[in-house]
């Protein structure tokens, strides 16, 4: 009795073992909320953390297993990329404490939590900036960067930034000599001077409390190409690698994804100093690739040399690839509002090797196009939208069809939610999937297929069924979408996908 207890005991401790380790896995699947649109738990209308602990048997039903919040700090903002006070919660999204028990809930679900952290800039309204902005002899004026007016090398357009003269906000329109700051988004986010050893240190010390104190698992960097100047990347990376020194003395195994909206060449520079980067290029190329309906010859033999310079540079690194974010029109909107090229979009992410990162609503079909408002609209929990935890802050002005809801998606075994489970569930399971290269292989001019490991998955990217030559040695396992009947083994129907397996 006492050895069958202790296998008992073994088999749990390894389930344990392998689901904490799959969250921590370079190919499980994460999830961005923008959080004043995901759940509301008080009902002003504005989501909070405590909704999304309210959501977190959701998520974990999706099978999602990392969680990337937007930012929750205080911020005259409602998007709140600009902070305030870097150690606190926005009073209108909850607390401190409300975000321990978030991160106490989320890994007994086996979820890790990220926090984004905008390090480029500050609010306006930051003690350091109002305080350096009245006084040119503040203890704080040397954290940000300025410029007299007579200095107009500094801040004149040049060849390699013509934006700069809007990049130099004027500090009073009625006073020139009070000169000029930088603040490369918007004049209301000055840059931080990170020559500054205060600003280094106070940073680093900031994201350490909340490792520390809090729990989180790591950060997403925003602006992460942007602390310093136009083209400094070097210093850029300098910085990061820094940073990461600093974090991993409290944390060894913090996870770190960086925001760098750039060529794959400078991104691959910054995989020394941060483990994980965004895949932006080839978001783009999915897209591409989904409206033309054919894909490149070189498409994956590209994506597999990108792969392999990344990893030269960091042999652990991690290639968080994703289809749209919070600052690009949705994946639906760009497609037109088509259902089919949407889960051949899913269909692709999610076999392709890299940590995929889905943004909130993905999974049910939302649109939206710029203005930024319209593209974090409220997530619709139910048919009408009118329950608790639908977020009233953003008037609809794309997702208004009911079949756009969490309820009424969850309840069509057919739906795009069902679609988006069954492949991360796929994925989740196979670790050619989550962990293995990728090789291309040709078939058929209007057909994307590749080889990951023992398995073929070919998506047509056309309307019209293609019939296919598969090599001999590989059988049918899986079709999707699952809302047509396979014609058969060898014909792949109209914006679907097969995969097969060697025998």
């Amino acid at each position: 009795m006492k050895s069958l207890f202790i296998i008992i005991i073994a088999i749990c401790q390894y389930g344990f073992a392998y689901s904490q380790q799959l969250r921590n896995h370079h190919g499980a699947v994460y999830y961005e909320i923008f959080v004043r649109s995901f759940s509301d738990s008080n009902g002003d209308g504005i989501g909070d953390i405590p909704g999304i602990i309210q959501k977190l048997d959701y998520l974990k039903e999706l099978g999602i297993k990392g969680i990337w919040l937007t930012p929750v700090h205080p911020s005259p903002t409602y998007h709140k990329y600009d902070v305030i006070d870097y150690r606190a919660i926005d009073p209108e999204y909850g607390s401190i404490d409300d975000m321990k028990r978030l991160v106490k809930e989320a890994h007994a679900r086996d979820i890790s939590i990220l926090m984004d952290y905008v390090v480029n800039h500050t609010s306006s309204e930051h003690p350091w900036f109002k305080s350096a902005r009245l006084n040119t002899s503040s203890p704080t004026r040397d954290h940000y960067l300025w410029a007299q007016e007579s200095e107009k090398y500094r801040w004149q357009a040049q060849p390699y930034n013509q934006g700069l003269p809007w990049q130099w906000h004027i500090v009073d329109s009625t006073d020139a000599s009070k000169g000029r700051y930088y603040g490369f988004f918007w004049r209301e986010m000055p840059d931080l001077n990170f020559d500054h050893p205060e600003v280094r240190k106070t940073m680093i010390d900031n994201a350490i409390f909340w490792l520390k104190e809090v729990g989180i698992d790591g950060f997403r960097l925003d602006a992460a190409q942007h602390v310093y100047e136009l083209n400094e990347h070097y210093k850029s990376i300098a910085w990061w690698e820094e940073f990461r020194k600093g974090v991993e003395s409290v944390k060894k195994d913090v996870y770190l994804v960086g925001e760098i909206v750039n060529a794959d060449s400078i991104v691959t520079g910054y995989f020394s100093g941060l483990k994980a980067n965004f895949h932006f290029d080839l978001g783009k190329q999915i897209l591409s690739i989904l409206k033309e309906e054919q894909a490149p010859k070189d498409f994956i033999d590209k994506l597999s040399a990108s792969i392999s310079k990344h990893k030269a540079k960091r042999s652990d690194c991690i290639d968080a690839i994703f289809l749209t974010n919070h600052d690009q029109d949705r994946i639906m909107s760009e497609l037109s509002g088509s259902e089919a090229k949407a889960r051949l979009a899913a269909s692709i992410l999610l076999t392709l090797p890299g940590q995929p990162y889905l943004y909130y609503g993905e999974e049910i079909g939302m649109l939206g196009k710029k203005p930024d408002e319209a593209i974090r609209e409220p997530i619709l929990w139910t048919d009408n939208g009118k329950d608790s935890f639908t977020t009233t802050w953003e008037k609809l002005r794309f997702n208004l069809d009911e079949k756009n809801s969490v309820e009424s998606q969850k309840k069509n075994p057919n739906s795009l939610y069902h679609h988006y489970k069954e492949l991360i569930a796929l994925r989740h399971s196979s670790v050619d999937l989550h962990s293995g290269d990728i090789q291309t292989i040709e078939l058929k001019d209007d057909v994307l297929a590749y080889v990951r490991g023992s398995m073929l998955i070919v998506h047509n990217l056309t309307s019209k069924s293609i019939a296919l030559n598969i090599p001999k040695d590989y059988e049918f396992k899986k079709h999707y979408p699952n809302t047509q009947s396979k014609i058969s083994d060898n014909v792949l129907a109209g914006y679907s996908t097969m995969i097969f397996h060697k025998k």
